[in-house]
């Protein structure tokens, strides 16, 4: 895993057409935007990680 530092309004490019933008921090937190083309799919983990438990949890009732 790399690890960056960066601060509020700076970026991080990935490849040639996804950017990470640091928005805002506060506390503890931290905002981001990407851009990215629209064939590119954006998730956050967790929500991955509930859809195939949602999956797993059907399959062993079912």
């Amino acid at each position: 895993m790399l690890v960056l530092s960066r601060k509020c309004g700076e970026e991080i490019k990935i490849g040639n057409d996804v950017v990470i933008r640091i928005v805002r921090t506060q506390g503890g937190r931290v905002q981001i935007g990407v851009s990215a083309p629209q064939h590119v799919s954006i998730r956050r983990s967790e929500c991955v990680n509930a859809g195939r438990d949602e999956i797993l949890i059907a399959a062993e009732c079912g």
